[in-house]
């Protein structure tokens, strides 16, 4: 029934789904894997409070299915209760160390409460025991980026790209971060380096992007000439190039 209800759920027949997965639950109450079943079904149907309900049930029938205990994790935090949601995490951890996704939801708690070095430790135990968790590459890099430490930022939005060419918060901070360093870079003279950074964004990230090509064109320019005061400001307000 199991088999057949996945099967039904992966054809997006929803119902017969779930008919299929209430059915082994009422076979075998005491099954775990039945209760995530239907729970599964639930949230697609966008019926949260059974879903919710199903969750818990799931993690009663059987205390070691960590799983369950993430899911009832989930639902918390998108009900708002983080310190609920915080506590099945942990316990999603407790049973199952090589969960990524809850240790990569214990450090979007943590950002949230204002606690940066623990929810830096959050995304790197994420990535450790799932190196290509794109999601917690990213938020890592941004919490690298808070604190100062651009190169590390940049290094894990790079990764976050690499594993998902589609991650659209690890593209657009990519983005930013190089922008904004290839500027610092050309007003401080440092042509090679600004037009390096400025490359990296057209060659990997968005190669038709206006602001880029121009601030690429204008570091050209000065590298070009003698006479430019050496100022960056996309064109230099002192000799006009």
């Amino acid at each position: 029934l199991l088999s057949r209800g996945t099967k039904a759920l992966n054809n997006g027949d929803t119902g017969y789904a779930k008919q299929l997965f209430e059915l082994a639950r009422d076979i075998c109450p005491k099954f775990s894997e039945t209760y995530l079943s239907v729970a599964h079904c639930f949230r697609k149907f966008g019926d949260n409070e059974a879903a919710f309900n199903s969750y818990t049930a799931a993690y009663n029938a059987n205390p070691r299915n960590a799983d369950s205990a993430y899911m009832v994790g989930v639902m918390h935090g998108e009900l708002g209760n983080d310190n609920e949601a915080m506590k099945w995490y942990k316990l999603a951890t407790d049973l199952n160390e090589y969960d990524g996704d809850a240790w990569y939801r214990k450090g979007l708690i943590l950002q949230r409460l204002g606690n940066p070095e623990r929810e830096r430790q959050m995304y790197e135990k994420a990535i450790a025991v799932q190196p290509r968790h794109a999601d917690a590459h990213c938020n890592l890099g941004v919490n690298f980026g808070e604190a100062g430490d651009e190169d590390m930022e940049i290094e894990h939005y790079e990764i976050a790209i690499s594993i998902d060419p589609t991650n659209e918060e690890a593209l657009n901070n990519a983005k930013a971060a190089l922008f904004q360093r290839g500027v610092s870079a050309a007003r401080a003279g440092d042509f090679e380096k600004s037009l390096t950074l400025f490359r990296k964004i057209l060659d990997k990230i968005e190669p038709d992007e206006p602001s880029v090509i121009q601030a690429f064109e204008a570091v050209l320019r000065a590298k070009k000439t003698t006479r430019c005061c050496n100022k960056f400001q996309l064109i230099c307000k002192s000799c006009g190039r």
